[in-house]
C-alpha cells in the first residue's frame, strides 16, 4: 500500500489528466445517450455538451499545471535542503579544523613575537643575549613552528583559499627563517667576534674581520615580521571559520 501511495504522489499530475480525460470521455457519451434518446439539449445557440466539454478541459489541464508547478517547486526545495545540508557539513567539518588550528596558530604568533624582541635587543648590540640564549629561542620558535607546519597544514582543504593560504605562507617563511638563524648561530659560535677588537681609521689589517652572524639579524627581524603578519591574517580568517556568527574587532 505505501508503493502505491507513494507512486501516486509522485504522479499527481499524471492521475489528474487521466482522470479529468476519463470524466470528459463519459460526459460525452451521457450527453450522446441523451441525444439518442432525443431529449432537448440546446441552450441558446450553443450546445451544453460543448461548452461542458470546454469547461471540462480548462479545469483539467488548469490542474495538471497546477500540480505540475507543485512538483516543481516540491523537487527544487528538496535540492535546496540537500545543498543546504552539504554546506553546514562542509562549515562544521571547517569549523573543527579551524578550531583546532587556532591554538598552534597563536602559539606560533607568540614565539615568533618573542623571537623578533630578542633579535631586536641583539640588533640593538645588547650584548647580554648571547648565542646559546638565542639557540634556546630559536629551538622553541622551530618545535612550535613545527607543529604548525607539519600537523596542521594536511588538514587545511576544507578552510577557507585566504585562511589557507596565509597560514601556509606564514609556516613557509618561520621555516626559512629558521634555516638562516640556525646558519648565523652556527657561524658565531665557529667564529666568536673579538668584541675587545675596535680597529682605528687608517690601520692596516693583516686579514679582514670576519663578518659576524649576527649581522644577519635586521634582515631576520623584517621576515619575522612579515610572516606574524600573515599568520595574524590567517587566525583571523581561523577564526571566521570557526565561529562563523562571531563578529571580530
Amino acid at each position: 500500500m505505501s508503493i502505491i501511495s507513494r507512486w501516486a504522489s509522485q504522479h499527481q499530475a499524471i492521475i489528474c489528466i487521466v482522470l479529468g480525460a476519463l470524466a470528459a470521455l463519459a460526459c460525452v457519451l451521457w450527453w450522446d445517450v441523451k441525444i439518442a434518446m432525443s431529449f432537448d439539449v440546446t441552450m441558446g445557440t450553443e450546445k451544453p455538451l460543448e461548452l461542458f466539454i470546454q469547461v471540462v478541459g480548462t479545469v483539467v489541464t488548469t490542474l495538471g499545471v497546477l500540480f505540475s508547478l507543485k512538483q516543481s517547486r516540491e523537487a527544487k526545495q528538496l535540492a535546496l535542503r540537500q545543498e543546504d545540508k552539504a554546506a553546514r557539513e562542509l562549515l562544521e567539518r571547517a569549523s573543527m579544523v579551524a578550531a583546532g588550528l587556532l591554538p598552534l596558530i597563536k602559539r606560533a604568533r607568540d614565539v615568533a613575537n618573542d623571537a623578533q624582541y630578542t633579535l631586536n635587543n641583539i640588533a640593538m648590540m645588547d650584548l647580554s643575549y648571547e648565542p646559546a640564549m638565542i639557540r634556546t629561542a630559536l629551538e622553541r620558535l622551530e618545535s612550535e613552528v613545527f607543529d604548525l607546519c607539519d600537523r596542521g597544514t594536511p588538514d587545511l582543504v576544507p578552510l577557507p583559499n585566504n585562511c589557507a593560504h596565509r597560514l601556509h605562507r606564514g609556516a613557509a617563511a618561520l621555516r626559512d627563517i629558521r634555516v638562516e638563524l640556525r646558519e648565523a648561530i652556527d657561524f658565531e659560535e665557529a667564529n666568536p667576534f673579538n668584541r675587545d677588537f675596535k680597529p682605528r681609521r687608517g690601520d692596516v689589517l693583516d686579514e679582514p674581520v670576519h663578518v659576524n652572524g649576527i649581522d644577519k639579524v635586521p634582515e631576520l627581524i623584517e621576515q619575522i615580521a612579515d610572516a606574524v603578519g600573515d599568520l595574524w591574517i590567517a587566525e583571523q580568517e581561523c577564526t571566521k571559520a570557526a565561529f562563523p556568527t562571531r563578529t571580530l574587532k
